[in-house]
C-alpha cells in the first residue's frame, strides 16, 4: 500500500509524461483495487491522448496488470470507443498517432486482465480479440489483438483466428510473426487439454 500511495503521488505532480507512464503502468502493477480509479481516470481521459499517447497507454497497461473486472470492464468501453473512432481520427490526422497507440495498448491489456478470471471472461475476450484479427483496418491493432489472443492461448477463438490473419490478415513481414503466433497458441491450448484429461 505505501508504494501505491507514493505511486499515485508521484502520478498527480510529475509534469513528465514517459515517468508518469511507467509509474501508471507500475501502479497497475500492485494490484491494489483502490488505485483502480485513478488509472481509470487517466486511461478514458481524452486529453491524455497527446504526443504518443505516452500516459494514457501507461493507464491502460496499469489496468491490464490490475486484473480487476472494474479494470476489464473499462477495457472493453476503450476497445469499443476507440474502434469506432479511429476512422475519424485518421481522417482528421490527429496528434502523432496517438489513438492506433491507444488502441494497441488497449488490446495488450485486455489479454493480460483476464489472466486469472473465469473461463467466461476469458472466452468473451477472446471473441473480441479473434473478431478485431479478423475485421479490423488497422494493420498494428490486428497484430496487437493476434498477439494477445496468442498469449492467452487456451481459448476456443484463438486457433481459427490466428489461422486467418497468417493467411489473409497480415502483412508480408508479419507472417513470420503470425506463424509464431499460432504455434504458441496451440501449444497453449494442447496443454489445457493434456491437464484436463489427467483430471
Amino acid at each position: 500500500e505505501f508504494v501505491g500511495k507514493a505511486l499515485g503521488n508521484f502520478i498527480r505532480k510529475s509534469p513528465t509524461r514517459a515517468p508518469v507512464s511507467l509509474a501508471l503502468d507500475a501502479l497497475g502493477s500492485q494490484r491494489d483495487p483502490q488505485f483502480v480509479e485513478l488509472l481509470i481516470e487517466y486511461a478514458t481521459d481524452d486529453s491524455k491522448n497527446t504526443w504518443w499517447a505516452w500516459i494514457r497507454r501507461g493507464a491502460i497497461a496499469g489496468l491490464g496488470a490490475s486484473r480487476t473486472q472494474q479494470a476489464l470492464d473499462t477495457l472493453l468501453e476503450l476497445a469499443s470507443a476507440d474502434a469506432e473512432s479511429s476512422e475519424l481520427y485518421r481522417q482528421a490526422r490527429c496528434e502523432l498517432g496517438g489513438l492506433t497507440l491507444t488502441r494497441v495498448a488497449v488490446m495488450s491489456a485486455l489479454g493480460n486482465v483476464v489472466t486469472w478470471m473465469s473461463a467466461g471472461a476469458r472466452n468473451s475476450v477472446a471473441d473480441l480479440l479473434a473478431r478485431i484479427v479478423r475485421c479490423d483496418t488497422d494493420a498494428y491493432v490486428r497484430r496487437a489483438a493476434a498477439r494477445a489472443l496468442s498469449a492467452m492461448g487456451d481459448t476456443d477463438a484463438a486457433a481459427p483466428a490466428l489461422s486467418l490473419f497468417r493467411l489473409s490478415g497480415c502483412v508480408r513481414q508479419d507472417r513470420a510473426l503470425a506463424e509464431r503466433f499460432l504455434r504458441a497458441a496451440r501449444t497453449s491450448r494442447a496443454g489445457v487439454g493434456g491437464r484436463a484429461e489427467e483430471k
